[in-house]
């Protein structure tokens, strides 16, 4: 039976609806915390008297058990990574706290004493905790430990980070590293017989060494005392700059996305796939880079928590110090090493940056030794872009490292009104600041510009709905991109080197994509640090400036001789995928 209101009560009802449904514009977005970090805090380390050593952890999810590993990082490694040599036994206390057991003499056992624990009495060891929750959660860590003159085990100030070498110039070098606890220490220095000294002030420290000479090898050591044992890292070496201008040749490798994948295991380790890092470093180092250069996405980030940020930042440390304390690594921010509030509807559309301290910038800074040669922000609103944004001379090249994601937000609609810019944004002050900078290498008579940025310029594939192209759609972003890439083409920059997209392609930018662009730039993207891996597009309208497109992890390795500059992309096992001669 059909039923018929008068029309008076129908209207009535709909506009009761509709009233009730609509949002109300005088609330404010509701903010959602947006974090998947794991642990409550670090693992806390006991060591007792007669050599138990206890690994406790808090999680912040149900944990249903684990394995725990320890060993050690061995001195006649090459590479110091870790060995794991003995399993402990694991007690579950309730299914946020789980701890694993130790006994320090057995990895004093002459069956596999190959540091010499039990003669120096003590040393650093290396565990690695396997936990079971929603997804396989791998944590690494090192812990140090002395046995004093009567048998009494107990924990030592340990080195947990570094010793790492930055912003390596012909004549000075920055070498920095961090303790879990105060301790004096020593930096020795060779050639030159330098000694300096440092109290217990601080556990973390950047130290300048100056007065070198350019093109030596020096080696350095810390060293420390803790009781009655003696501590120190390992013997590193580094090569400071060529003379400026120097037509000396020399290599650097560059890669990006380095942040977590499918599968588990060393494909994640919080937040970074440790496993194809680490190849692809050895095959820098075994190859003899004289850099690394890093343009972005080093974690998977994207968090409203910035302590988990910095957890993160400080795993992908652990991963890169055997190769980053030899060789200068210069690190660039992307997308996902940021913090943001996130939003309700479409939580990841409707982001915002977070504020002072806890700005991606802020963290990203705070863990990274790179150049402080940066522009200034416009506005006090927006964070420093201090160690984002910066450049350094080598030999007869220069380098440019910009920030495509400073200050970012989303595009959503509740996010409007605040501060941030869209992805692949390049600010005013920023382009500014690149055109003089270009403009200043050139009248210093440096050959070859590279810059690098983690966003693309021409995207090929898996991100041409953003970067510096959004479809098309956003007129304002393509306008900044021919402004940016003009500058590029005015100054005759060689390569702008870029991420964001998983995959390797070449494309060669010139007048076939806009008639402005009237000096040929290579566009490399080489976003096949680790990330999980991008298809090609042929949607884009360049496509046919595309070279060569490859969709696997990989890394490039760019030969520059006096005029002369070949690319090679090589895969994580060392592999030749493409060789390019790049020269103009």
């Amino acid at each position: 039976m059909k039923i018929c209101y008068p029309f008076s009560l129908a209207l009535s009802v709909l506009l009761f609806i509709c009233s009730a449904a609509a949002p109300d514009p005088t609330t404010s977005p509701i903010e959602i915390p947006r974090s998947g970090r794991f642990l409550a805090a670090e693992p806390h380390v006991e060591i007792k008297p007669d050599g138990i050593a206890n690994i406790t952890v808090t999680t912040l999810k149900p944990c249903t058990g684990g394995r725990a590993y320890l060993g050690v990082i061995p001195h006649v490694a090459e590479l110091e990574y870790p060995f794991y040599r003995l399993r402990g036994g694991l007690t579950r206390f309730d299914s946020l706290t789980i701890s694993a057991e130790f006994n320090l003499k057995n990895v004093e056992n002459r069956n596999i004493d190959i540091d010499n624990l039990r003669e120096n009495r003590g040393g650093h060891l290396a565990y690695r905790l396997i936990l079971f929750s929603d997804k396989l959660q791998v944590f690494d860590r090192v812990f140090a430990y002395g046995r004093s003159l009567d048998g009494e085990y107990y924990r030592a100030a340990a080195l947990i980070e570094g010793p790492f070498v930055d912003c390596v110039t012909p004549t000075s070098a920055v070498i920095s590293w961090e303790f879990d606890r105060a301790v004096d220490c020593r930096l020795q220095v060779q050639p030159g017989d330098l000694t300096f000294e440092f109290d217990t002030a601080e556990t973390r420290r950047e130290f300048l060494l100056s007065g070198l000479a350019p093109g030596t090898t020096y080696d350095y050591q810390i060293t420390w005392v803790n009781g009655d044992v003696k501590f120190k890292s390992p013997e590193l070496q580094f090569r400071t700059a060529p003379p400026l201008k120097s037509q000396q040749k020399f290599s650097f490798a560059v890669f990006s996305d380095t942040r977590a994948t499918y599968g588990d295991g060393d494909r994640d380790v919080e937040g970074v796939n440790a496993e194809v890092i680490r190849s692809i470093l050895t095959q820098a180092y075994i190859r003899n880079a004289d850099l690394i250069l890093v343009p972005g996405d080093l974690v998977s980030g994207t968090t409203s928590d910035p302590s988990e940020l910095e957890n993160q930042f400080r795993s992908w440390k652990r991963i890169a110090g055997p190769v980053g304390g030899r060789i200068p690594i210069y690190e660039g921010i992307g997308n996902h090493d940021l913090t943001f509030r996130f939003f309700q509807k479409k939580g990841l559309k409707n982001r915002a940056p977070r504020s002072g301290g806890e700005t991606g910038e802020a963290v990203f800074a705070r863990h990274f030794v790179n150049p402080v040669n940066s522009p200034q922000p416009t506005s006090d609103d927006f964070p420093p872009y201090s160690e984002t944004v910066y450049s350094f001379d080598w030999g007869n090249s220069h380098f440019t490292m910009l920030n495509s994601d400073y200050h970012q937000k989303g595009p959503g609609e509740l996010v409007v009104d605040m501060h941030g810019e869209l992805r692949g944004t390049l600010r005013d002050e920023q382009l500014e600041w690149l055109d003089r900078d270009l403009d200043s290498a050139r009248k210093r008579g440096l050959r070859h510009l590279f810059v690098f940025n983690h966003h693309p310029a021409f995207p090929n594939g898996g991100h041409v709905h953003d970067a510096m192209w959004w479809d098309g759609e956003k007129p304002q972003i393509v306008q900044m991109r021919d402004r940016f890439w003009r500058i590029l083409c005015r100054h005759k920059v060689l390569a702008l080197f870029a991420g964001h997209e998983h995959n390797y392609s070449r494309a060669l930018i010139d007048r076939n994509v806009d008639p402005s662009f009237d000096v040929p730039v290579w566009q490399i993207i080489t976003g096949g640090g680790g990330a999980p891996y991008y298809a090609r597009d042929e949607s884009i309208p360049w496509k046919d400036s595309v070279q060569f497109f490859y969709p696997l992890s990989h890394f490039c390795l760019v030969e520059v001789d006096g005029e002369n500059v070949i690319l090679e992309v090589l895969s994580p096992d060392g592999l030749l995928v493409e060789r390019a001669d790049l020269n103009p």
